[in-house]
């Protein structure tokens, strides 16, 4: 089966731009979806396929998943509603994308989990090779200022 790299980014990402012209220039014919715009186009899931457009996952080989910004919504649409309807989406897209056998570039997985910032944080400080610098976190603004002094510094 020929590849065929699905590279989710909004039209404008130079990134997305020069990686595609990469593996043009390779004769790798790669499949580019601003997410964005994706309530114009159709979109099927059932127990054997996935299709978006005329795009049928099964022959997608590897996925990049670039950048999902919001969905282009109806300007009159109720924020609430905005909102519920990109997260479900976004819930359905990710679903139909996990269910495919590919090679993932920024699996969703991944990106939610580096999304934690205070984890990240204390996975630095517990590695102890980085220079951690005294952090807080706080909600309380009886807190602000005040430092528990204990992050780790970086090994010479």
């Amino acid at each position: 089966m020929e590849p065929v790299p699905l590279i989710f980014a909004g039209d404008h990402d130079p990134h997305a731009a020069a990686v595609v012209r990469a593996l043009a220039a390779r004769g790798v014919e790669s499949v580019r979806v601003d997410r964005s715009g994706m309530v114009d186009i159709p979109v099927s899931i059932d127990p054997v396929r996935c299709v978006i457009g005329r795009i049928d996952l099964s022959r997608v080989t590897s996925v990049w998943n670039r950048r999902f910004p919001p969905l282009h919504l109806p300007d009159d649409m109720e924020r609430k509603w905005r909102k519920w309807c990109d997260q479900e989406f976004t819930e359905a897209l990710v679903g139909m994308l996990l269910r495919q056998t590919v090679h993932w570039v920024s699996h969703p997985t991944n990106l939610r989990q580096a999304s934690h910032k205070v984890l990240q944080l204390h996975i630095a400080n517990v590695v102890g090779e980085l220079a951690v610098p005294d952090y807080l976190v706080t909600s309380n603004p009886d807190e602000r200022g005040s430092s528990s002094g204990t992050a780790a510094k970086a090994r010479p």
